[in-house]
Parts: C-alpha cells; sequence; structure tokens
C-alpha cells in the first residue's frame, strides 16, 4: 500500500504527509475513543461527563476530585487511540518495516550496541536533568 502512495507523492512528501496525518491521528483518535468511554460511564452514572469536566478544569488544585472510572477514561483513551495509530502504521509501513528488520538482523552486531548505549545515554540525561532541578530548586517533581 505505501509503494503505491509513495510513487504518487514521491518518498520525501509521503514520509511528510504520514507524519502529519499520524500527528492529527494521534490526537483525534484519543478524543474519539474517549467520547466513546465517556458516553457509556455517563449512561452507567448519570451526570459523569459534568463531574469529569469538573475534575479535570480543577486538576491542579484539587486533584482528589479525580475518581477511578475517570482515570480510566483517560487511559483507556490514550491507550486504545495509540494501539489503534500503531496498527494503521503497521499496515502501511509493513514493506518498509519488513526491510528494515532484515537489514537489522544482517548487522546486529552493530546495531545492538547503538541501542544500549542509547540507553544509558537517556538515562544518564535523565539524573542529570533531576540534578538540575534540585540545583535550581525547582518545585515539584515529574516523576
Amino acid at each position: 500500500m505505501s509503494e503505491r502512495l509513495m510513487k504518487k507523492f514521491g518518498s520525501g512528501n509521503f514520509y511528510l504527509l504520514a507524519f502529519l496525518v499520524a500527528f492529527a491521528l494521534f490526537i483525534l483518535l484519543q478524543v474519539f475513543v474517549m467520547q466513546g468511554v465517556l458516553g457509556y460511564y455517563e449512561n452507567k452514572y448519570p451526570g459523569f461527563i459534568r463531574d469529569f469536566q469538573k475534575a479535570i478544569s480543577n486538576m491542579n488544585t484539587k486533584p482528589e476530585l479525580m475518581t477511578e472510572p475517570m482515570w480510566a477514561v483517560q487511559n483507556l483513551s490514550q491507550f486504545i487511540g495509540t494501539g489503534i495509530l500503531a496498527i494503521l502504521m503497521i499496515i502501511v509501513f509493513w514493506k518498509s518495516f519488513a526491510l528494515d528488520w532484515k537489514g537489522f538482523k544482517s548487522e546486529w552486531r552493530s546495531h545492538v550496541p547503538t541501542i544500549i548505549f542509547g540507553f544509558v545515554i537517556v538515562i544518564i540525561l535523565d539524573n542529570v536533568l533531576a540534578q538540575l532541578s534540585n540545583l535550581f530548586q525547582v518545585p515539584g517533581d515529574a516523576t
């Protein structure tokens, strides 16, 4: 499927278009799924949407307003929306993923150390940023 679209748009334009569509779908799919899950909970608990809006608008001052079903709405909508997007990307880019996997298998000895090095760098930078936050006495915690 992606080969046909690449021929039509050109490879550079295709990947730019795929990025923009995926970015929009990342947000929109979560919103649409959230509407469905909110509808389910509204039928089960009348007034749920009103309470959910109040809890979201007062999240910084009164986090105790968020109930388990409200967290479920947020978590499920994000998980399902992202899952749908991942499945769509696998369908569209199947041949590219297969080609990349073949390249990875043939040169795994150079790729695996790069991946491990990347993890180490991320952990080191996380610690550096935590130390900078402590040094500048930034309130709160990102964990």
